[in-house]
């Protein structure tokens, strides 16, 4: 493998991580804090993210994706140089997958919930300007997505919705930080 083969995949695996961690902030963070956030770098963006944020989340996750099957590929075409191509796409697997779960899920989710005004906020910036260039490439890819759904598809995408909202005030409530009737209310 090459320096230069290496450090792209170096680059990609973190980019994705720090994506991650900025999704994991983004739908942690509540908009009363968006509000306190307002006065604060980045804080303008997170009130334009609060009126649409599958417009930001859809975004993050399309270059997310993009940036793990890079890796895996450029990955894959190095061990291909040095191994059989069994033994290359297994060892590509098996790297990927520790990495993915790791390094882009586990670690950077938990960085992103144990400190969403940071992660947020730093965040919001890459996704509102990936949102710029790639928002007409994630429009398409979710009319496709609907397309071939059956039933009625979702203009925004699926990756926000009313269930997830439920499951975190459930998450909230088990935690103690909403109260029952509280819970009950929302």
């Amino acid at each position: 493998m090459t320096i230069a083969n290496i450090s792209a995949i170096v680059v990609l695996i973190a980019f994705a991580g720090f994506l991650a961690a900025s999704e994991s902030a983004l739908t942690s963070i509540s908009r009363v804090v968006i509000e306190e956030l307002e006065s604060k770098r980045g804080g303008h963006l997170l009130k334009k993210y609060s009126q649409h944020p599958s417009r930001y989340l859809n975004v993050l996750l399309l270059v997310r994706k993009i940036c793990e099957f890079t890796a895996a590929a450029l990955l894959a075409v190095a061990l291909l140089r040095e191994y059989s191509s069994a033994q290359a796409m297994i060892t590509t697997v098996v790297i990927m997958v520790v990495l993915s779960y790791v390094v882009i899920g586990v670690g950077p989710r938990t960085l992103g919930r144990q400190q969403p005004h940071k992660w947020a906020r730093a965040g919001i910036s890459v996704a509102y300007f990936l949102a710029f260039i790639l928002g007409p490439v994630t429009n398409l890819l979710i009319a496709i997505g609907n397309a071939i759904t059956p039933g009625k598809g979702f203009r925004g995408g699926p990756f926000t919705n009313e269930a997830e909202l439920r499951d975190l005030v459930d998450q909230a409530h088990e935690r103690g930080l909403v109260e029952s009737d509280e819970h009950e209310m929302i």
